[in-house]
């Protein structure tokens, strides 16, 4: 192998591929402990190297005569504009970004912010809990030369450093900090068996060690192993580490690892399930360099979850399709759509938009947001919607029939009362006819009506005397003749005036009798009267009632 320990351990064992201002290669033996501006320009040129190789690798792909060649070819064209986009971008950025790019470069960066966060730079809120324990200070003598073996080691003054960390490690035999510092110290000088041993160490003595830092020790024996060509025992080791603390780039790295020992099987399932968890790994299986000795199987691997993914999002775009057209004209009669619906609409709009350029991470994202939409469901809202309108509609309908027959009794109800008042007045007339009628015959019958026959009698009788008792003097007799003349005039005449009044009051008191007829027949049709107009009030206002209730009914719901 050309390239150093560090190297491989750090970029892989593709790094020899790796080279860029004008083929020197600035790999870790150079710049292994260094401080943020050379870790900033090693990343921007290891990038532009990565830019390179993807552009080549592209090529290879499009003249390949696999069904997705175009596609994935696109896929690392994206991938690439964004590598390029983030290299103009400054430096901070790129800093900013430095575990993203660690994936971008296909490398195993994860050590370098270990050695960074040992001299307290910038990235430490970036790291890991184990990384913010690390930093915290130590007061002890062990801990003072440790901290001073990081910096040796900073400086690349190896033999200073590992005098230091010896020193340390005599102090205090279980440090983890310093046993760890040690390991990377020993793959700096390119002795995998002694780096092995103290990250053994680490886990074996170091107290209180949780799963986190177990399975990232784990990983850098995994991967002083995978650089030492040790491929089989360094996937067993690998899978300890995914085991405590899974990640997508350690199950993608993990998939490499299987795939370089002979498990591609094993191996390409573990690339399958990292890409699932973060799209970035489609182009990055594509482009990786260890993949490189494999490149049909890999392409023929992409294409075929590629043709999956594909055929699934065109059917579920279908069936979206086929959906909205199905239910367009209903929702055009509905008054108020489902928000669903609406969202349903801006969801195809957003897939077509994905699927006219067909990358597999425009697929992957059109899945998302398709699977996102339950149709049933959508289609369960319109149905209730429908339901509730036809419901309103019934409803209206019922309360216009409620005002029309409201309508009808407050007419009804009008007349009635209409009736009534007529029938009230008609009754007052006949009352007052009445109490004339009963004036008449009170003043013209009783005891005057009596009194005058009495005296008529009693003056018929004076006169009849008289006439018996004729004088016989002549004139005398002319003088009782005309005496009983007049006496016999005034009774008849007062005897015609009492039959008169007799007969009047006879006449009174039969018109009397019909006025009482009249009265009992006005009095029975004002009860009839009252009787349904009671009855209609009654049933207006339960007419009302229902009127009310159908508009609480409307408001509630």
């Amino acid at each position: 192998m050309n390239t150093s320990l560090a190297e491989r351990y750090t970029y892989g064992v593709g790094s020899s591929q790796l080279q860029f201002n004008d083929g020197e290669l600035v790999g870790a033996s150079a710049d292994f402990f260094y401080g943020i501006p050379e870790r900033q320009k090693e990343m921007i040129g290891l990038m532009q190297t990565q830019i390179k190789l993807q552009k080549t690798a592209t090529d290879d792909i499009v003249g390949s005569n696999i069904a997705s060649a175009e596609i994935i070819a696109s896929e690392i064209e994206e991938q690439t504009s964004a590598m390029e986009y983030a290299v103009k971008t400054s430096a901070d950025r790129v800093l900013y970004k430095l575990e993203d790019l660690e994936d971008s470069i296909c490398g195993e960066l994860s050590k370098v912010s270990w050695e960074l966060a040992q001299i307290g730079n910038i990235l430490s809120k970036k790291l890991s809990d184990i990384i913010t324990i690390l930093k915290s200070p130590r007061k002890t003598e062990a801990s003072e030369l440790t901290q001073q073996g990081v910096r040796h080691l900073a400086n690349n003054e190896i033999s200073e450093a590992e005098d230091r960390l010896m020193k340390a490690l005599e102090k205090d035999t279980t440090d983890y900090v310093t046993l760890m510092n040690l390991g990377f110290l020993y793959v700096q000088k390119n002795q995998a068996d002694d780096a092995i041993k103290f990250f053994n160490k680490a886990i074996t003595l170091s107290p209180n060690i949780d799963d986190h830092q177990k399975s990232y020790t784990l990983w850098c024996i995994s991967r002083v192993l995978y650089a030492t060509s040790q491929y089989k025992e360094c996937c067993r080791i690998a899978q300890e580490s995914v085991n405590l603390d899974t990640t997508p780039k350690k199950i993608y790295s993990l998939g490499v690892y299987k795939i370089i020992a002979g498990y591609k099987s094993e191996g390409f399932e573990l690339l399958n399930k990292a890409i699932s968890q973060d799209v970035s790994f489609f182009a990055l299986t594509a482009t990786d360099p260890d993949l490189k000795e494999y490149k049909n199987d890999v392409l023929a691997f992409l294409d075929k979850i590629y043709q999956q993914k594909y055929k699934e999002a065109k059917n579920k775009f279908q069936e979206l399709k086929d959906f909205l057209s199905s239910v367009s004209t209903t929702i055009k009669n509905l008054s108020s759509v489902p928000p669903s619906v609406d969202i349903a609409k801006s969801t195809y709009k957003r897939c077509e938009m994905l699927l006219a350029k067909p990358i597999y991470s425009n697929i992957i994202d059109a899945l998302v947001i398709l699977n996102s939409i339950r149709i049933p469901s959508i289609e369960y809202e319109i149905k209730r919607c429908i339901e509730k309108e036809l419901w309103e509609e019934e409803i209206e309908r019922k309360k216009e029939s409620l005002e029309a027959e409201i309508k009808t009794l407050e007419a009804e109800i009008e007349t009635i009362t209409h009736n009534g008042s007529l029938l009230n007045a008609e009754a007052m007339s006949l009352v007052e006819e009445k109490n004339m009628a009963n004036n008449n015959i009170s003043n013209r019958a009783g005891s005057h009506r009596l009194g005058v026959g009495f005296i008529s009698s009693l003056l018929f009788f004076i006169s009849a005397g008289n006439a018996v008792t004729l004088p016989t003097n002549h004139e005398d007799y002319f003088f009782s003749i005309i005496f009983f003349l007049a006496i016999a005039v005034i009774s008849l005449f007062i005897a015609l005036y009492s039959f008169g009044n007799w007969v009047y009051s006879f006449r009174e008191e039969s018109r009397l009798k019909q006025i009482d007829k009249q009265l009992e027949k006005n009095n029975s049709s004002l009860r009839e009267n009252y009787t349904v107009l009671c009855t209609e009030e009654k049933k207006l206002e339960n007419l009302k009632n229902d009127k009310r209730s159908l508009k609480n009914l409307l408001f509630n719901n």
